[in-house]
């Protein structure tokens, strides 16, 4: 969970995993350490390791360990997020990355996350986080440490190399694709080509990892952006960024950037915008004034592996799979919108 790398404590989680439990996920809440305990390195290799001991011995608790969601909020989602997007990396650069998993990951789960951090400094220094402190925890270099700097320097660069492997075909008819259903994709150029022949375990890996397609979808974003959604292999985890419009300590428009930046880099991804939500609703607020299934909505949607469902299709499966906790009132909703209006996040 969150706290600005310095209070972060997981009992900050026990309010939503206690509904998610209820509906029925296996939650797994753990710490990382914090500034200055440890700094942005020291916190990645926690998540690493809470990871890879979910994915070792999950299955003692009655969980399935190929069916792994990771969720973070605010700083824990913006540690998530280095880490996955490592874990990305890794699959595509296969057996000559530097670094290796030791766990599988189905999905993952960003709420309020930050994601450009040089920018976002400015506003936390308002918020009375200073400039300095955050620089120390980020080891210097807040861009290294961003999400989306991650992405343009590691992924995209990644992808202009493979350019000239790649060649996009629209509104292709010929399925090669080994099965894939395509509305537009990207294919290997012929195996004639001498790049080609020279890199073999890029195709191997390009067409068993992350050979993408394009969809159209729906968003449940009040504003307009491009209705697609990039899908990738099942190996490589589909990453949902879940952000309250009034959220005054991260903006919404570094994340709608960041989605932006997932679907250059061929990430499988959604988003989902609530345009009456701030920081903390997410894990207090919304949790305790009677909220929980629009906020759990969501969530549960892309644990049990519906990311895409529209309207119509959740209606469809709600006698299947769905159980929702009555909303339950925890503190009443006038001492809620007391708070918002003080509440600095």
């Amino acid at each position: 969970m969150g706290g600005a790398w310095i209070i972060g404590y997981k009992a900050w989680s026990a309010l939503l995993a206690k509904y998610l439990a209820e509906n029925g996920v296996l939650v797994v809440a753990a710490d990382y350490r914090n500034f200055p305990q440890g700094d942005i390195e020291d916190m990645q290799e926690d998540v690493h390791r809470v990871l890879a001991w979910t994915y070792q011995n999950i299955a003692t608790y009655g969980g399935d360990p190929n069916n792994i969601s990771v969720l973070g909020q605010s700083a824990g989602s913006h540690i998530s997020s280095l880490c996955v997007l490592r874990y990305i990396s890794s699959i595509r650069n296969g057996s000559k990355a530097k670094w290796q998993p030791k766990y599988r990951l189905k999905n993952y789960i960003s709420l309020s996350g930050p994601y450009d951090l040089p920018l976002q400094s400015i506003k936390f220094a308002e918020h009375g986080f200073h400039s300095v402190l955050f620089s120390l925890v980020m080891k210097g270099d807040l861009s290294a440490y961003s999400p989306s700097h991650w992405i343009r320097r590691n992924l995209l660069d990644a992808n202009a190399k493979r350019e000239c492997h790649v060649k996009r075909e629209e509104e292709h008819e010929d399925d090669t694709s080994g099965g894939i259903p395509l509305i537009e994709k990207e294919i290997l150029l012929p195996d004639e080509r001498a790049e080609v022949e020279k890199e073999l375990e890029v195709e191997k890996t390009w067409r068993e990892n992350y050979l993408p397609y394009v969809e159209e979808d729906e968003y449940s974003s009040p504003f307009p952006s491009p209705p697609v959604v990039v899908r990738a292999a099942t190996k490589e985890p589909h990453i949902t960024v879940i952000h309250g419009m009034k959220d005054n300590c991260v903006s919404w428009h570094s994340a709608h950037e960041f989605v932006g930046l997932l679907d250059k880099a061929a990430i499988s991804n959604s988003m989902h915008f609530d345009i009456d939500k701030t920081h903390t609703d997410y894990i207090l607020e919304g949790l305790m004034e009677g909220s929980e299934h629009s906020i759990l909505e969501p969530i549960l949607r892309i644990v049990r592996n519906h990311p895409r469902d529209t309207h119509s299709e959740r209606e469809d499966k709600a006698g299947e799979d769905t159980v929702w906790h009555h909303e339950s009132v925890i503190v009443p909703k006038i001492f809620i919108r007391i708070a918002r209006l003080i509440n600095p996040f």
